[in-house]
């Protein structure tokens, strides 16, 4: 065809310009036309990733005019749909996604219509198969003809901010509403005379901060305030201070879906002890510290001057700025429903942390929950927490780095650990049994002078191969 139209070499690369712009290949090779994502015929789909958090997140699409769906929390038989395709070497979060992927197009076949479907895959770098799962899942689509089914893969190198800033916004808006409900409403379980009474209440309370989220900032302030009237004024049985806290750290997904968290937050909240489960927002407030940490070395490397020339300078001051707005945003609404003596205390400062963590447990240069892990869970116990618990995919290499630098730390200075691997089945009674003990320890943890004193030299004997001589 070239050789039969003779044009410019100029002329070619305008036509294949014009059709990069208003075309792309699909996995055929066919030429296909591409869609803005806020055509009708394009759907959106939110796998979960705790019920409160996706919920929030749907509405964030929908503010954009986009048709957004959110995925029901995974279980047993979507987790088994994903077994039957997989080889068995996934880890649990890529067997959940996929799970509540294949259950949503079973019951709507993607190729019966002209809809395409969006879905959402985050992925990172780091030591972590996450990063490999997005081609998994395309090459299973592909497989099974489904060819009107599109991958959305969002990367932590950026913070996720592949849609844009207006939809960045609303997203963090919505991560932080999804952190603070959770919180309130394992706060409620806890403290409410009547639970039940109480958590209909909450599924009220947040359907209308919902509808406030998607009519604006304005009216979402508005529904806080009165959302804030409302909870406090549930009769309580006790003070949140007044409980011993856990705070979940670990993979991700893992500790922040409901599926795979329940059966530990079940547990300790049935002996009295409230389940401080990081939020998302730690892992954006994280990346938002790795992505700071690249833009500095770089421009360490290479000079002022060329950071300047080359854009660097102009990336710090948008990041500067975006975290500034983020923390203004974060503050206001943790401001808002504070009254309701709901929220616990978690830390906070990544900046802090994070380079507390760099001198006692991993480098920021993993670039993995490994850096931040350990890192929240030594704050945590400093600022009155009572225990920590670890939980990952079975066999997740984060997870075993978190627990190999954390657990040595907890125990030299008599903190309870516990380190849970998650693989979609109940645990056995082993494992029950050292979570009983742990929520034990955590009950009875008072913090001693005599411990602090006495870790020093536990550390030194234990670095010697002394550790039978170890003060205890």
């Amino acid at each position: 065809m070239h050789d039969n139209i003779h044009l410019s070499d100029a002329e070619w690369s305008l036509i294949r310009e014009l059709l990069e712009r208003e075309h792309f290949l699909n996995r055929r090779g066919g030429l296909c036309r591409r869609l803005d994502i806020r055509d009708p015929r394009v759907h959106l789909v939110w796998p979960s990733m705790g019920d409160l958090s996706t919920q929030a997140t749907n509405v964030a699409a929908l503010r954009q005019g986009i048709h957004s769906t959110y995925l029901p929390l995974p279980d047993v038989h979507s987790t088994q749909l994903a077994r039957n395709v997989a080889s068995g070497k996934e880890c649990i979060p890529a067997l959940l996604v996929l799970g509540s992927i294949l259950q949503f197009f079973n019951e709507r076949p993607p190729s019966s219509g002209e809809d395409i479907y969006l879905v959402f895959v985050p992925s990172t770098l780091g030591p972590c198969r996450t990063g490999q799962y997005h081609v998994f899942f395309d090459r299973l689509f592909e497989e099974k003809g489904w060819e009107n089914v599109v991958l959305l893969v969002a990367n932590s190198e950026n913070s996720y901010r592949e849609l844009g800033s207006t939809f960045s916004r609303d997203v963090w808006r919505a991560m932080v509403l999804g952190d603070y409900f959770t919180d309130i409403r394992s706060s409620l379980r806890l403290l409410a005379r009547d639970p039940a009474a109480a958590l209909m209440l909450f599924d009220s309370v947040w359907q209308d901060v919902l509808r406030g989220f998607r009519a604006g900032p304005r009216e979402l302030e508005r529904e806080l305030r009165r959302a804030a009237e409302r909870l406090a004024r549930v009769p309580r049985k006790g003070r949140l201070e007044e409980l011993k806290k856990v705070l979940v750290v670990g993979e991700i997904y893992v500790r922040r879906d409901n599926f795979s968290v329940e059966e530990l937050s079940e547990m300790l909240i049935a002996r009295g002890i409230y389940p401080k489960v990081t939020g998302i927002t730690e892992w954006f407030h994280y990346t938002d510290c790795a992505r700071k940490f690249i833009m500095e070395g770089r421009r360490k490397r290479e000079g002022w001057l060329r950071a300047a020339v080359e854009g660097g300078l102009k990336d710090e001051a948008i990041y500067l700025v975006e975290k500034l707005w983020k923390q203004a945003v974060e503050q206001k609404i943790a401001a808002l429903l504070r009254p309701t003596g709901l929220i616990p205390h978690v830390p906070h400062n990544m900046s802090e942390i994070i380079g507390a963590g760099q001198k006692e447990f991993v480098d920021p240069e993993l670039e993995s929950e490994a850096t931040v892990s350990p890192a929240v869970g030594a704050a945590a116990m400093k600022e009155g927490y009572s225990g920590v618990a670890i939980i990952a995919p079975f066999g997740c290499l984060p997870g075993r780095l978190i627990e190999g630098v954390y657990a040595p730390w907890a125990k030299a200075r008599d903190y309870p650990v516990l380190a849970l691997e998650n693989d979609g089945q109940p645990y056995p009674p082993n494992i029950v049994s050292r979570m009983e003990v742990f929520a034990h320890n955590v009950l009875r943890f008072e913090p001693t002078e005599r411990a602090s004193q006495t870790v020093f030299w536990r550390e030194l004997a234990g670095r010697a191969g002394l550790s039978m001589f170890a003060p205890q």
